[in-house]
C-alpha cells in the first residue's frame, strides 16, 4: 500500500449532507434532536453553529454526548469525525468506548494542544497507542478516524487525518470492548474536550483505507456527481447508466489481469510485446481463459499488433473481450502538464487508438495505472491528462467510440473536486476503474463510489496472493474464499472485474528466475502480508523450452464455477430454488430488465436450462424439472 504525504485543507461550508446508507451508525450533530435521534443524550452544555455540512455540535469544555448502543461493543471497530479545536487547551477526550486508562477500551484524546492520540487498554493495563502530531487546528477543520481490529492476540489500531493514513500500533494483551456506549467530546484521564466536532459516524469493522478517503470527501460534500458531456455510443460497446452493454445486452465482466511473464524474464516492454506475439503462450492460455469461463482480459499496456487481440476473438467463436491498457509514464520527476510531455502521451494515445479501435475484440481503452499513486505533482494534472486522453480517444473514433477506463488505486482521490477527479471534471470518462483490495469485505466501497460518481464502476483489479506469509505455505482455499467472497459483491454493485492475476509473476521481488517472498505489509490479507509473486490463479512451473506450465489453484476453478454459473441460478446465490422464479421470467420477457436490475451481475446465460443456445419458452419446462426434482 502507498501513501502520499498528508495535506490538511480548510473546506467551506456545505449545506447538503451525505446521509450514509451504509454507515450503521452516524450522527450530523445538528442539534440536540438528532443526537436524540440517534440513541444519544448531551451532559453538561451543547451549542450548535454551521460546521463542516450544515451544523455541528460546539463542546467548550462544559459538556459531552453519551450514545448507547450494542454495536459499539464490536471487536472491530471505526469513528469518523471533523474536529476542530475552540482553544489553545493541553488536552481532551475526543471519544471513548470503555473508559480510556482503564482496561477494556479504545479512545481518540488529544495531547500538548494538538497531537492526536488513539490509544487501547487491554487487560492488566497493557496499552499501545498511536501518534499523529499536530493534527489539530483553531482555524481549520480537520477529519479523523480511527480504526481498529481483532487480532486474535490483541487490537491493532490505526489512525488516519485528512483522509490519509498517519500510524498505526498493535496492542498485543487481552482486550474486548463490553460497555455499550460511546462518549463524545469526552475520556477517562483526558477529561473534557474544548472543540467543535461534525458529522460523527461509527462502523463496526475497520474501515479500509478506500473507505476513510471516501467518507473523508464525501462528508465534506467535495464531489459533483453528473453524466459524461458526449453521446452515447452508437458502436457494439456503449455505455447506459450505471450498465455497460454489449450488442445492446449488459455485459459483465467477467476478466482476469492478463500478463503472464515467463519464468526467467524480468519485466520490460520488449518482454510484453512477447508475450502478446507468442503464439505458443497465447495457444496455451486462451483454452485456459476460456475453460474459466472468462470473457475479458484487461492488459496494464499496449500490445504491439494484433496477435493477442486475434487470439481473444478467435473468429467470433467463444470471443474474449480487452480492456487495452495504455500505459501513462510514472518515472520520477515526470510533469504531466508540461505542454510537451502531454503532447508526446497524447499522440502515442492516439497511435494506439488508431491501431486498434476497428477490432471486434476491444472492449474498452484502460488509461493509466494508480498514476494517482505515483504522480508527485498537483493530481489535477494527473486527472486532467486523463480526461484529455479520453477526448482525445472521442476525436479518433467518433460516434461508435470505446468507452474509456481510467484505472484508479482504490478510490482515493477518486471523485475529488479538490483533485479534479469529479464528474465534473471528468467529462469524457465513461468508466472508472479501480484496483481495489478491501480484504474479505468491500463494506461500504460501493456506497460511497455510487455517491461520488454517476458512472460505471469496473474492479480491474482484486484478490489476495496465495502465499500465507505466516504458515510459510501456500493456502489455496483461503486464497479461493477471498477470491470468490469479493466477486460476488463486486458482480452485484458493479459491471464486473479482473481478478489479480492470471499466473503468477517470478519477476516481482527479486530474482526473475526464482520464486521469491518480497512484498508489503497490508491490513487486507488474512496474513497480513502481500506475497508479490504469488498472485497467480495458477502457479507457474519451469517446464524447459517453450511456454512454462501452468497449474491451476483452488481459485481458478471457484472462480470458474462463478463465471460458467449453473443453469436455472438466475439470481446467482448458487443454488436453483423458488428464489430464481422471478428473476427467470424477467430473463424470458426482457432481458434488458433482467441485465439492468433483479439480474445485475448474473448471466442471462443462466436461463437457457435446455441448453439449446436460446432464453425462450422451451427453458420453462427444465427450469421447472430442476426446481422439483422431476425427472431426476
Amino acid at each position: 500500500m502507498r501513501f502520499l504525504p498528508c495535506a490538511f485543507l480548510l473546506f467551506a461550508i456545505v449545506p447538503a449532507r451525505w446521509e450514509a446508507p451504509c454507515v450503521p451508525f452516524a450522527d450530523g450533530l445538528e442539534s440536540a434532536a438528532s443526537i436524540a435521534a440517534a440513541g444519544g443524550f448531551v451532559s453538561g452544555s451543547a451549542a450548535f453553529s454551521p460546521a463542516v455540512s450544515g451544523s455541528g455540535v460546539t463542546l467548550s469544555g462544559s459538556g459531552f454526548i453519551t450514545y448507547s448502543n450494542s454495536i459499539f461493543n464490536a471487536a472491530s471497530g471505526s469513528v469518523a469525525m471533523w474536529v476542530r479545536k475552540n482553544a489553545a487547551d493541553a488536552g481532551g477526550g475526543l471519544f471513548q468506548i470503555g473508559i480510556v486508562g482503564q482496561p477494556h477500551s479504545v479512545g481518540l484524546v488529544y495531547g500538548n494542544d494538538d497531537d492526536l492520540y488513539l490509544e487501547a487498554r487491554g487487560a492488566g493495563g497493557v496499552s499501545a497507542a498511536v501518534l499523529a502530531e499536530s493534527a489539530l487546528s483553531l482555524s481549520e477543520w480537520r477529519h479523523v478516524v480511527a480504526t481498529w481490529r481483532d487480532s486474535g492476540v490483541g487490537v491493532d489500531l490505526w489512525l488516519f487525518v485528512g483522509g490519509r493514513y498517519s500510524g498505526f500500533t498493535r496492542l498485543t494483551a487481552p482486550w474486548a470492548l463490553n460497555a455499550g456506549q460511546m462518549q463524545v467530546g469526552f475520556t477517562g484521564f483526558y477529561g473534557l474536550a474544548n472543540v467543535r466536532i461534525d458529522e460523527l459516524r461509527y462502523c463496526d469493522w475497520r474501515m479500509s483505507d478506500d473507505e476513510v478517503y471516501a467518507e473523508f470527501v464525501v462528508s465534506a460534500g467535495r464531489y459533483s456527481a453528473q453524466p459524461v458531456a458526449k453521446p452515447p455510443s452508437t458502436g457494439t460497446v456503449r455505455v447506459s447508466g450505471r450498465s455497460l452493454l454489449v450488442d445492446g445486452a449488459p455485459y459483465t465482466v467477467k476478466g482476469v489481469g492478463y500478463q503472464p511473464i515467463p519464468i526467467g524474464m524480468s519485466i520490460s516492454g520488449a518482454a510484453v510485446d512477447f508475450v502478446y506475439t507468442d503464439g505458443a503462450i497465447l495457444s496455451r492460455d486462451m483454452a485456459i481463459l476460456r475453460a474459466m469461463g472468462v470473457n475479458t482480459i484487461r492488459t496494464w499496456s499496449q500490445p504491439p499488433d494484433t496477435t493477442l487481440l486475434d487470439a481473444c476473438w478467435n473468429g467470433g467463436v467463444d470471443p474474449i473481450r480487452v480492456i487495452l491498457g495504455f500505459w501513462v509514464p510514472q518515472e520520477p520527476g515526470v510533469n504531466y502538464a508540461h505542454p510537451g510531455t502531454a503532447a508526446a502521451i497524447e499522440l502515442a494515445f492516439r497511435e494506439v487508438v488508431n491501431r486498434f479501435k476497428g477490432h471486434p475484440a476491444l472492449l474498452a481503452w484502460g488509461i493509466g495505472n494508480e498514476n494517482n499513486f505515483t504522480y508527485a505533482r498537483p493530481l489535477a494534472e494527473w486527472y486532467a491528462l486523463a480526461n484529455d486522453l479520453a477526448v482525445a480517444a472521442y476525436e479518433e473514433e467518433g460516434a461508435a467510440y470505446h468507452p474509456c477506463v481510467i484505472v484508479n488505486g482504490g478510490l482515493q482521490h477518486l471523485g475529488d473536486t479538490a483533485s479534479g477527479s469529479d464528474d465534473a471534471a471528468m467529462t469524457h470518462i465513461d468508466i472508472w476503474g479501480t484496483n481495489a483490495y478491501p480484504g474479505a469485505s468491500f463494506q461500504c466501497f460501493f456506497d460511497y463510489f455510487e455517491t461520488l460518481s454517476t458512472r460505471p464502476i469496473v474492479i480491474t483489479e482484486y484478490g489476495i496472493d496465495a502465499f500465507d506469509q505466516e504458515g510459510g505455505v501456500e493456502y489455496e482455499s483461503t486464497h479461493a474464499e477471498y477470491v470468490v467472497a469479493q466477486w460476488r459483491e463486486l458482480r452485484a454493485r458493479s459491471i464486473g472485474g479482473a481478478v489479480m492475476a492470471y499466473s503468477d509473476e517470478w519477476w516481482k521481488a527479486g530474482d526473475p528466475s526464482a520464486h521469491d517472498l518480497g512484498g508489503y505489509g497490508t491490513a487486507a490479507h488474512p496474513d497480513g502480508y502481500s506475497n508479490e509473486e504469488w498472485w497467480g490463479l495458477l502457479r507457474a512451473v519451469d517446464s524447459g523450452p517453450g511456454p512454462d506450465e501452468l497449474q491451476p489453484r483452488e481459485a481458478y476453478f471457484a472462480l470458474a464455477a462463478e463465471f460458467l454459473g449453473l443453469p436455472g441460478d438466475l439470481n446467482c446465490s448458487g443454488t436453483v430454488d423458488l428464489s430464481d422464479i422471478e428473476p427467470f421470467v424477467v430473463a424470458l420477457v426482457d432481458a434488458a430488465a433482467y441485465g439492468a436490475g433483479i439480474g445485475a451481475g448474473c448471466d442471462i446465460g443462466h436461463a437457457d436450462v435446455n441448453g439449446d443456445g436460446r432464453v425462450d419458452g422451451q427453458d420453462i419446462g427444465p427450469f421447472v424439472q430442476m426446481l422439483t426434482g422431476a425427472g431426476d
